[in-house]
């Protein structure tokens, strides 16, 4: 704790000091929460591409099921 002499000139010295390190460590707490975000919205776009790759053969397959369906079905009114 500082005392307060010379009017207020070692506070002042002091408070500037405490905001300086509240800076410094709101500073570094920025850059790390910016580097998580931008892992987060990496892994995001990973696991989109992957929903959206997974969606299409899935659709796929359902268009594969629907022909083969059909295709006995036909067979089955042939006989």
């Amino acid at each position: 704790m500082v005392k307060q002499e010379d009017n207020g000139h070692l506070q002042v010295e002091g408070d500037y000091e405490k905001l300086l390190r509240d800076y410094e460590c709101q500073r570094r707490e920025l850059t790390e929460i910016r580097r998580t975000m931008d892992e987060l919205k990496r892994e995001n776009r990973l696991k989109s591409r992957e929903c959206q790759d997974a969606l299409k053969s899935l659709q796929e397959l359902q268009n594969e099921l629907m022909r083969k369906s059909m295709h006995v079905g036909s067979l089955g009114t042939e006989i």
